[in-house]
């Protein structure tokens, strides 16, 4: 009972960053003309979510794997609505066109989506690592014996997958904290 009160509350907290952060976006960097494109991205982000959550909960998407739902639908448009956010404040801010509607708004925003997708990635790529690190089956060695968890003539897992997965993963922090190799 209450892991379906917390699957609630971060399904809540998920959709209620994806509504802040679009309306965010349409504000920040809709209000000028010659700005359809990011009108029509962020229009079809929220469709795209809309047709996200219909499909999670549709009874056939249920019954193949019951374990689906919003939460998930919600966690993807949160991601979604980052790679548009991270795209549209992106744009060239030059002083012939310019889609923010403040001076110095697309550069805070920027900022701001900066330090929320290192918070994300690295909580993102720290969880992957140690999920794929702990999986029996992804790392599992093969073994002809039934009874293998006594681990006396082997260990139960892949030292070098292990491994691999935590270096690929530093190496993608490392690589996110110097943007790239820019300076």
């Amino acid at each position: 009972m209450l892991t379906h009160f917390f699957q609630f509350i971060f399904t809540f907290i998920s959709f209620a960053f994806f509504v802040a952060a679009t309306v965010l976006l349409f504000v920040y960097f809709t209000g000028k003309p010659g700005c359809g494109l990011n009108v029509f991205f962020l229009s079809f982000n929220i469709a795209l979510v809309i047709l996200l959550c219909i499909c999670a909960v549709l009874p056939r998407v249920q019954e193949a794997i019951p374990r689906s739902g919003l939460l998930q639908a919600s966690i993807i448009g949160v991601y979604i609505t980052y790679v548009i956010g991270s795209a549209i404040s992106s744009e060239p801010n030059d002083e012939t066109f310019s889609c923010s509607n403040t001076d110095s708004g697309s550069d805070t925003f920027s900022e701001i989506l900066f330090y929320v997708g290192f918070v994300g990635t690295f909580f993102t790529v720290c969880l992957s690592a140690f999920t794929v690190g702990s999986d029996d089956e992804a790392m599992t060695v093969p073994t002809d014996k039934e009874d293998a968890d006594d681990e006396k003539d082997r260990s139960k897992y892949n030292y070098s997958v292990f491994h691999l997965v935590f270096v690929l993963a530093a190496g993608y922090v490392a690589v996110l904290l110097t943007n790239w190799g820019y300076v």
